[in-house]
This record gives structure tokens, C-alpha cells and sequence, in this order.
């Protein structure tokens, strides 16, 4: 579909989630043991592929699904959608979890659930900008 150039903050801001779950699907690929070690994640063998499952191949997939949401005019808001409910899972999952175990987490968490918590905030107020397709063709 021919990009009119509508919609160039939404994209962008979309295009920041694929990097963002990109990055960590990446990040765990590369370097799965130091990034466990650094967030004192000790597991045997079953956690470690449930782990590389997560962090590795949703991160991965999602992202690429974020790219075609971005890449397609009438996909635009799914994709922001889509990206603000992982976003506020992730940190509402992690934020009730901080709670509970705060004195244990590693600092780097609190920074990954402001991230999640700014993420699916811009992302849910880009989506809110973006009408449906149909009307606006």
C-alpha cells in the first residue's frame, strides 16, 4: 500500500515497539547468561527454555507483527493497540510482582516497568488518534 505519509508520529511510535521487543528477543539471543546473571535469573533446564521461549521467540514474533501493523495504513491501530496490551501486561504483571518482592528485584526491573508502564501509555494514546481506516480513505 502506498504510504501517504498520514499517521508519521503513530508509526513512529509503533516502529519504537518493534525495536523495543525486537531488542530484547535480540538481547536474549546474544546473550541470554549474561542478561540471567545480571538479573540473578537462576533456573535449570526447563525454566531456561521456557525463558528463551518467551524472551526470545513471542519478543521476536511480536515484533515482526508490530513491523507489518506499522508497514500497512488500516493495521496502523491493531498494531498500536496491540502494543499498548503487551506493554501494560508485562508491567502490570512485573509492577504487581516489584510489589510483592521489591527488597529481592534487581534494579534494572524497576527501569524495564517504567519503560512497560510509558510504553503502553503513548501507545494506547497514539491508537486513540487513529481512526478507523475505513473512514478515512
Amino acid at each position: 500500500m502506498k504510504d501517504d505519509g498520514k499517521r508519521a508520529l503513530e508509526r513512529i511510535i509503533l516502529w519504537l515497539g518493534v525495536l523495543t521487543f525486537g531488542g530484547f528477543g535480540v538481547a536474549f539471543i546474544v546473550a541470554f547468561d549474561g542478561i540471567a546473571r545480571t538479573l540473578g535469573i537462576v533456573t535449570g533446564a526447563t525454566g531456561r527454555v521456557d525463558l528463551i521461549a518467551t524472551y526470545v521467540g513471542f519478543e521476536l514474533g511480536f515484533a515482526i507483527f508490530l513491523a507489518l501493523c506499522a508497514l500497512r495504513r488500516e493495521w496502523l491501530r491493531m498494531g498500536l493497540i496491540a502494543s499498548g496490551l503487551a506493554f501494560a501486561g508485562f508491567g502490570t504483571a512485573r509492577g504487581i510482582a516489584l510489589a510483592l518482592h521489591h527488597a529481592e528485584a534487581a534494579t534494572f526491573l524497576w527501569y524495564l516497568f517504567a519503560a512497560e508502564a510509558v510504553g503502553g501509555a503513548v501507545s494506547f494514546w497514539a491508537a486513540s488518534r487513529v481512526g478507523d481506516p475505513e473512514q478515512e480513505r
